[in-house]
């Protein structure tokens, strides 16, 4: 009978405490924290139904009506967790998502069709051209004399800058008449010099004014008001602005229509343009280097070059084999060397196409890893709602016994401090990356690595966001908590969903019908 009193008493207890709602919850605002906010100040955010300013209120929060009440126990618990996970948090040093900005750079693309038309048009109109002019020249075909005319542009405007002609702005090209540079002159006049004629659009580009001097239209097309035909000079570069005021210069076109992919962990500011945003973080992340506004600009127009399907097309693959070591030009294709191969030694097209297979499984793995980053803190709301739901049949099972009540409260704390967890986690994965590859333009946003050590490093932190979760609910256990065969069971239920799942699959095969009686 003491026994048994004792038992009515817990459960009483218990009761009160953590099945009998009767402290107040607000539903209808949203307050969460920022650690590195405003200059690293912990700041709350906050919205209330009908705001503008999140989804939240204009979709769940109308259905919420007035408050809800919850048990006093697990109130306190949410309170208590929440002010663990923040302090643990703010207790990381601010930082930017260079891995979170290097999968973006991975996946730009340009949505307005009409751009990249005129893109691939300047590709192939201006820079494959300039570029094949440029290779054939190394090699003398042009005789001695605009070989030497050409390496001493090189020497003189990029140096030892191996990459320079290989990206589709070239300085190289910009500033030497006879690839990019019109330096107005007319066709006769640079007919007969040495530097020969610069490349420029081949058919009119929309948007662009007629310029006697540069057009030799006839008189019938001048009088229709056909647009001009731009050097390539003008065509990427060019200050002037055409109709409303609307920039002219392809450059400027690409860098403010370019587009992350809509997978992103990355802190975004939505008041500053894609552009601007890529700029801060990298400003930010490699505080100790300086970088000049058309570093940061090739940065990203290189990067999505990398990724436009036009760029590595077959017919771009094959532009440039065989290319001469004169001048320190490397062998391999055009594609290989845009991709970033320069740093590597590809010296034959079989080589090239390999490299860019390896690029494409590379590109999987990490767009994977990605993924499993992403995900993880939505699996772990989920689990928490779940848990929150089903708690009432737990206690009921569980008899309203205080030792219950304990395994599910070190079950909940284990799971919502996975977050600092991977705060943690990130932190590491930043400032490792930051410290091994100290140069972005040579990593960011580029699946070709400087060795097998990032791709190494990159594994064993993503996998630090299952494994250490893992740990925490094992050591729980080791230390007496039953919160790692909690755990277990529920990966036994999840495995014998499975199995019971391809059982259902084998049992309906043979009452599949194939003709005749069933």
């Amino acid at each position: 009978q003491r026994r048994m009193q004792y038992s009515v008493i817990s459960m009483i207890i218990v009761f009160s405490f953590a099945v009998l709602p009767f402290i107040n919850l607000t539903l209808t605002d949203i307050t969460y924290y920022r650690a590195c906010d405003d200059g690293g100040a912990t700041v709350v955010m906050e919205n209330t139904v009908g705001g503008a300013n999140t989804l939240y209120s204009n979709n769940l929060g109308n259905h919420i009506t007035g408050q809800t009440q919850i048990p006093a126990f697990w109130w306190f618990l949410l309170a208590f967790s929440s002010g663990i996970n923040n302090a643990s948090s703010s207790s990381v040093a601010c930082f930017e998502d260079l891995k979170g900005l290097d999968q973006q750079l991975r996946n730009l693309t340009i949505k307005d069709e009409s751009l990249r038309q005129e893109y691939s048009r300047f590709a192939n109109e201006c820079f494959l051209p300039a570029k094949s002019r440029y290779l054939d020249a190394l090699k003398g075909d042009y005789g001695d004399a605009y070989k030497q005319y050409v390496e001493t542009q090189r020497g003189a405007i990029i140096g030892n800058d191996e990459t320079d002609p290989f990206y589709i702005g070239s300085k190289l090209y910009l500033q030497s008449p006879g690839f990019y540079e019109w330096a107005h002159q007319t066709p006769a006049n640079c007919a007969t010099q040495l530097a020969k004629c610069s490349f420029r659009a081949r058919s009119p580009v929309p948007n662009w004014p007629y310029l006697a001097v540069r057009d030799d239209y006839n008189a019938v097309d001048v009088a229709a008001g056909v647009p001009g035909t731009p050097y390539c000079d003008e065509w990427w570069n060019t200050t002037q602005n055409g109709a409303n005021g609307l920039p002219l210069a392809l450059k400027t076109k690409l860098l403010y229509s370019v587009e992350a992919s809509e997978i992103s962990v990355t802190d975004w500011d939505a008041n500053q343009s894609f552009v601007d945003n890529v700029e801060t973080m990298i400003t930010n992340g490699y505080a100790n280097l300086a970088f000049t506004q058309e570093q940061l600009d090739q940065l990203i127009i290189s990067r999505y070059v990398d990724q436009d399907k036009a760029i590595l097309n077959d017919e771009w693959r094959g532009t440039d084999l065989g290319m001469a070591a004169g001048g320190g030009a490397l062998a391999g294709t055009g594609a290989a060397v845009t991709m970033g191969l320069v740093e590597l030694p590809v010296v034959a097209m079989g080589a090239t196409y390999a490299a860019i297979d390896i690029a494409n499984s590379l590109k999987d793995f990490y767009l994977t890893m990605f993924i499993l980053k992403s995900a993880a803190p939505m699996a772990q709301a989920v689990v928490l709602m779940m848990i929150y739901g089903l708690m009432i049949f737990y206690l009921v099972m569980a008899q309203y016994e205080i030792d219950s009540i304990l395994i599910m409260t070190f079950l909940i704390l284990a799971i919502r401090f996975f977050t600092p967890l991977w705060d943690i986690a990130d932190y590491l994965d930043a400032q490792l990356f930051a410290a091994m590859y100290p140069d972005p333009f040579d990593n960011l946003g580029t699946v070709f690595t400087q060795g097998i050590n990032r791709l190494m490093l990159d594994m064993v932190l993503t996998v630090t966001y299952i494994l250490v979760p893992g740990i925490l609910l094992t050591i729980m256990g080791i230390a007496g908590v039953n919160v790692g065969r909690v755990s277990a069971s529920m990966d036994g239920a999840g495995s014998n969903m499975r199995s019971t799942g391809k059982g259902i699959g084998t049992i309906s095969k043979p009452f599949s019908p194939k003709g005749g009686k069933k």
